[in-house]
């Protein structure tokens, strides 16, 4: 049988295909080759090939079958570098397809984002960065989610970014004078009503979840939220105090996208009339 190969490759892979080919066929174009050849011979070819592809490899194999046809008998390499039949393209053109998200979808998507830029806003504090260096574990006195939802308040109020140092020593201040009784379920002191009660929630509760209360006397496992969950029992005001320091940069990129995704999540509007069940629903889904 007559064979026809064409090759597709890209990179370092158009030297590595020509290379075999050249061994087994006759070259008539840049990269294409023609040659008499049996059932085994090919399928060493074709083994050859596959020893040496690579993702920027493609070749495709043709048989003349009769005087006026050719027929596809392989591929090796990517798979889209030739249509079913073989056909190879002559011009390529990528473009964006929006995704049809419906609207609750969207606005959760809007919610994670902004609550995934704040949420570790509070580890910037002196006390998390020297516990991240020392081998023991150390208990936060003030948990770090507590603090980046501290400065989140703060920040959806109308902080900028040049007032960043004056927001975190508010946010600490709050956090260190606050106490926080998460037994009821939330960590709030009403229910998830707006986009930014949703944003908080998932802020705060992105290591465990609110329970349902007590049982049988007793607060529910520790993966869930319970009175002291933010702020250590025991916990001395120097301990406290060590988490006002801030160690980190003042002025970056992820400041910018975090003030930008408030905006957009401030935008956000409850469709129908019932807002507490709407952005509870959205709130979790964006958890």
């Amino acid at each position: 049988m007559h064979v026809v190969l064409i090759c597709a490759s890209e990179k370092r892979a158009i030297a590595r295909t020509a290379a075999v080919l050249d061994a087994y066929a006759l070259r008539i174009g840049e990269r294409t080759w023609q040659s008499p050849m049996t059932t085994e011979g090919l399928s060493e070819v074709r083994a050859a090939l596959r020893r040496a592809a690579s993702k920027s490899t493609a070749v495709a194999c043709w048989r003349n079958d009769g005087r006026t046809r050719m027929r596809l008998l392989w591929t090796v390499g990517r798979a889209r570098a030739f249509a079913r039949d073989g056909a190879f393209a002559v011009a390529t053109k990528t473009r964006k397809v929006a995704a049809a998200l419906p609207g609750f979808a969207k606005a959760a998507a809007t919610i994670a984002n902004a609550s995934g830029l704040a949420h570790d806003l509070g580890k910037y504090a002196e006390a998390f960065q020297k516990k991240l260096h020392s081998n023991k574990p150390i208990a936060d006195a003030i948990r770090h989610e507590w603090l980046s939802v501290e400065l989140l308040n703060l920040l959806w109020d109308g902080g900028e970014q040049s007032d960043f140092l004056a927001a975190w020593n508010s946010a600490v201040e709050s956090a260190i004078t606050r106490r926080a009784d998460s037994s009821k379920g939330t960590p709030f002191d009403h229910a998830i009503a707006t986009a930014r009660d949703a944003v908080a929630f998932a802020v705060v509760t992105h290591h465990r979840l609110p329970n349902e209360g007590i049982i049988d006397g007793k607060h529910q496992a520790s993966h869930s939220i319970n009175p002291g969950t933010y702020f250590r029992a025991g916990a001395t005001q120097a301990q406290r105090e060590a988490h006002r320091p801030f160690i980190g940069p003042t002025h970056t990129k992820l400041l910018g996208r975090l003030h930008k995704s408030i905006q957009k999540c401030a935008a956000l509007q409850c469709p129908g009339d019932a807002p507490l069940l709407y952005w509870r629903a959205v709130a979790l889904f964006a958890r």
